[in-house]
């Protein structure tokens, strides 16, 4: 259930990425940004020259054609997320803000990242970079079964498994009479310890042996470009205490969980 939990929230969590990228994009920002994936399409950068910072705008020339013809064209632009980060130097505070787009069709997609300077005259573009892809970006990382092996089976099992144990062992730690030191049983019972962690995309897994996760598992996406991170750790303490159970009752109880 609690896998369920995260998922869902973290799918409601997208949903509101629109409204995340509003208040921190301004209408203009983002109105310059697609002006500016246009004018790198069409061959007319100066439409947006006086916008652009002077040595990115010569450097944009001297490639534009290469970019015309390695990505597609700039239809069905969206913009995904994105990226505020205010330095101080000096005294000075400089804003940067990083758009992150995706555009394309078919076989044919591209993600673009500008990058505006926040000024009093306007934004200004610093910085660009964009990479092609033979599919939808934001769909590269999505949730599915489809094509997936013995592995991610058993990783799904393996996180419903280990939260089970340490919800089970939870419940009956508070219900169970006689149990001494109950809150040490209970606070080692709800954490599982080492972080088994599978990208769901690639199937590559990681194992960090001083890690842990409340209640056993858990599931984290980064963006809507990152595949799924699904982890799960061992309930050793709770699988102790369901193991033991028996000879811990029948002691007598010199602690309350209340």
């Amino acid at each position: 259930m609690r896998i369920i939990l995260v998922i869902l929230s973290l799918l409601l969590a997208a949903c509101s990425q629109s409204q995340v990228n509003e208040t921190l994009a301004t209408p203009q920002e983002q109105s310059l940004a697609v002006r500016f994936i246009a004018a790198l399409q069409s061959g007319q950068l100066d439409s947006v020259k006086a916008s652009m910072e002077p040595q990115l705008y010569a450097q944009t020339l001297g490639i534009e054609r290469s970019f015309q013809a390695g990505i597609p064209k700039a239809t069905n632009t969206r913009l995904v997320t994105v990226a505020v980060q205010t330095n101080t130097v000096n005294g000075a505070s400089q804003t940067l803000k990083a758009l992150n787009y995706e555009f394309g069709a078919g076989t044919r997609w591209a993600v673009i990242q500008i990058v505006m300077k926040v000024a009093p005259g306007g934004p200004q573009i610093v910085g660009w970079h964009a990479a092609p892809s033979d599919h939808q970006p934001t769909t590269g990382g999505a949730f599915t079964l489809a094509g997936k092996g013995a592995l991610h089976y058993f990783w799904l099992a393996a996180m419903v498994l280990s939260t089970l144990t340490i919800v089970t062992a939870l419940i009956l730690i508070g219900r169970s009479t006689g149990v001494r030191r109950r809150w040490l049983w209970a606070i080692g019972s709800a954490l599982g310890l080492g972080q088994f962690t599978l990208n769901w995309t690639t199937g590559v897994w990681i194992f960090r042996p001083l890690g842990f996760f409340l209640l056993g598992s858990a599931a984290f996406k980064a963006s809507p470009f990152d595949a799924w991170m699904l982890s799960f750790s061992l309930p050793v303490v709770a699988v102790i205490f369901l193991l033991r159970r028996k000879a811990l009752t029948a002691q007598p109880d010199d602690t309350s969980f209340d």
